[in-house]
């Protein structure tokens, strides 16, 4: 039976979200789940589109990836700033997301729904407080210090997250974010 996935990668400069079809190929022993025979092919879809929801905000944005997803490419179709209701120049907040895939293929409707955690601008953060090219950054002396606790509290927030502690992630990102703002480091 087909079990659609995807996955999700955020863009260097944070104004883009890729996502991507991991379904994969059939496979009886590997991925039972995967497009061809005996399950319907890529070709047999008519419809792919995502769902994507910011955590505490009502506004649900669509988009339409039908004909570039499916696939079995591993080609992404990418969600813009400007999808998400941003400016052009605006990047894509970090927090939790609710991410629903709906795939119409051979008459039966499937859903992947994914609850994501974007933390890009703070791990922007912590890999700039170390960076010795970054002149932006005027950390005080402790900047290695600074770095290792904003490390650190990237590692906590991706334990509550895998863990189900979703309020608990929300309380760390705040810090971390508390951090970047408090110690004049952020610059991307």
């Amino acid at each position: 039976m087909l079990q659609i996935d995807f996955s999700y990668r955020q863009s260097n400069d944070l104004k883009l979200l890729y996502l991507y079809d991991t379904t994969g190929i059939y496979n009886s022993i590997d991925n039972p789940g995967g497009w061809g025979f005996p399950n319907p092919a890529v070709g047999d879809a008519t419809f792919d589109v995502f769902d994507i929801q910011k955590v505490g905000d009502d506004t649900v944005y669509v988009k339409v990836a039908y004909p570039s997803l499916p696939n079995v490419t591993n080609t992404p179709v990418a969600i813009s700033n400007t999808d998400l209701g941003l400016g052009i120049d605006s990047e894509i907040p970090d927090g939790q997301y609710i991410i629903k895939r709906t795939t119409d293929v051979s008459g039966e409707t499937h859903v992947k729904t994914r609850r994501v955690f974007l933390i890009g601008q703070v791990q922007c953060c912590a890999d700039e407080m170390l960076s010795e090219e970054q002149p932006g950054c005027s950390c005080e002396s402790g900047k290695l210090t600074n770095a290792s606790i904003l490390q650190y509290t990237i590692f906590t927030l991706k334990k509550a997250f895998k863990s189900y502690k979703f309020e608990r992630a929300d309380e760390i990102l705040r810090f971390a974010q508390s951090i970047c703002k408090n110690k004049n480091c952020k610059t991307c």
